[in-house]
Order: C-alpha cells, then structure tokens, then sequence
C-alpha cells in the first residue's frame, strides 16, 4: 500500500458538480469516466498515493485544463494542480503540482 496525502474536505455538492462536469466531457458510460472514479476510489482507499493520482489525472485530462483546474477540489489543502500549455499551442503537455515547498512538474507528453 502506498502512504498518501490526507484526503481534502470539501462540500460534496462541488464534487457532484465537478463529476457532472465530467460525465458532461467524457459521457457518463465512457471508459474515461470510469477511470476517473476508479483513480478517486483508489485515492480514497489509500491503494494510490497522491503523486500517482496526479499523474494519472493529468495523462486522462490532457487537453482539457478546465478539468485540470476542476479537479483541485479534490486536491489535498495546500496543494494545487495547473495545466501548462504546450510550448506550440494545443494541448496540455505538463501539469505542476504547488505546494507550500515549491512547486513539481509533472511532465506529460501531447497526446
């Protein structure tokens, strides 16, 4: 089991906003969708840590920075995840993570 960020409070209507925002971007029944729940619960359940979390939002999220954005509801207190644009325009091509420390880049390569 992998040690991770404690789990942020929020008002969980925000989350069920957010996940609409979702279901809206990826379609309820999608696979993208179903990720997405799959890496909450696997933060949640602790079997993911933070790190992983990031990464793995970020790779399904790539080119859609208002998800990115979104998704700091989720984020531990503190912490905050952006989107970069690629330096030639288009998609997302690295998100950081800011935290009180500094700030760690998560790099993605454009899909």
């Amino acid at each position: 089991m992998t040690t991770s960020a404690p789990i942020p409070q929020f008002d969980i209507k925000d989350a069920l906003r957010f996940m609409d925002e979702v279901k809206k971007e990826f379609g309820a029944s999608s696979q993208e969708y179903e990720t997405f729940i799959e890496i909450l619960k696997g933060f949640r359940e602790r079997t993911i840590g933070f790190d992983e979390v990031i990464t793995r939002v970020s790779t399904l999220f790539n080119g859609r920075p208002a998800l990115i954005q979104g998704f700091n509801l989720f984020v531990p207190l503190g912490q905050a995840v952006e989107p970069h644009p690629h330096p030639n325009g288009g998609t997302t091509s690295t998100t950081s993570v800011k935290t009180a420390a500094g700030e760690a880049l998560h790099g993605l390569t454009r899909l």
